[in-house]
């Protein structure tokens, strides 16, 4: 699946992730559900790739600052300011001394006072 999607066979990294979803379970379930919703992003389907992200957003055993960035980037593309807004909220305040975090602060409209907020964001 990963392999597919890395060679631009987005449509069939899909099938194949989505496939294996189905069964799997553990660390091959949230790899495959990742590798599905990226799969999803790249044939512009963001919808599902946000769906996906969300699912594993609330998991805090496989939330990560690269999870919540990804949520944030497919909500921006999707058009849902609000959505990114509170996943770069996140990404800055619970993964602080992250290289997402200094992304997510980027955003703000102010470096002494971060305050990521749907405003914030760049347009599209």
């Amino acid at each position: 699946g990963l392999s597919q999607l890395r060679l631009g066979l987005a449509d069939d990294a899909r099938r194949t992730l989505d496939a294996l979803r189905e069964d799997a379970h553990g660390y091959v379930l949230v790899a495959a559900s990742l590798g599905s919703a990226e799969a999803a992003e790249a044939l512009g389907d963001y919808a599902a790739a946000i769906a996906i992200y969300e699912q594993f957003a609330e998991n805090k055993a496989v939330v990560s600052d690269d999870l919540l960035s990804r949520l944030g980037r497919a909500a921006l593309a999707a058009g849902d300011r609000k959505k990114a807004a509170d996943a770069f909220a996140r990404v800055y305040y619970e993964f602080a001394l992250s290289d997402g975090a200094e992304a997510a602060a980027r955003l703000s409209p102010s470096a002494a006072a971060p305050a990521i907020s749907e405003r914030s964001l760049p347009a599209l």
